[in-house]
């Protein structure tokens, strides 16, 4: 068992970014290295202002490398005018979201179980509209990860 070395950015360095109003959401997930470390994840949750437009959808927004979160800045307003709520994590390693030291960590697999464990596993926020059907499919077997 190899403890995983986590690095984390300062929140100072997240501050006044342009364009990106949004507060910070964070979730604990397991690192994977059999030794109990834990990886703080970053997300986005935004909610349409007023209840009554609410669609009752929520749209994930999910990045690829090398981005982040800020990646959706200029979509999440016209989503949530749309009456739609956005969740927009960061994948570990990348933007507000804790980053083991060691480059070998990085793999397609632990990519995926760290985002299943935000999304369907701790994401109890999430389990909302289609998002909740997405956990609830997972869970009877009905999608494979």
């Amino acid at each position: 068992m190899i403890r995983i070395d986590v690095l984390r950015t300062p929140e100072a360095r997240f501050e006044d970014l342009p364009d990106y109003p949004f507060t910070p959401h964070y979730v604990e997930v397991d690192a994977g290295d059999g030794a109990g470390t834990r990886l703080r994840v970053h997300y986005v949750d935004e909610r349409p202002s007023e209840k009554a437009k609410a669609s009752g959808e929520t749209v994930l927004l999910l990045h690829g490398e090398p981005s982040w979160s800020y990646l959706y800045r200029h979509l999440i307003p016209p989503l949530l005018a749309a009456g739609h709520r956005c969740i927009a994590p960061d994948l570990v390693g990348f933007g507000r979201s804790d980053k083991p030291a060691n480059r070998f960590v990085y793999t397609y697999q632990r990519h995926v179980d760290w985002l299943k464990e935000v999304v369907f596993d701790r994401g109890a926020y999430l389990y909302h509209g289609r998002v909740k059907a997405l956990a609830d499919a997972a869970r009877e077997g009905g999608l494979a990860f």
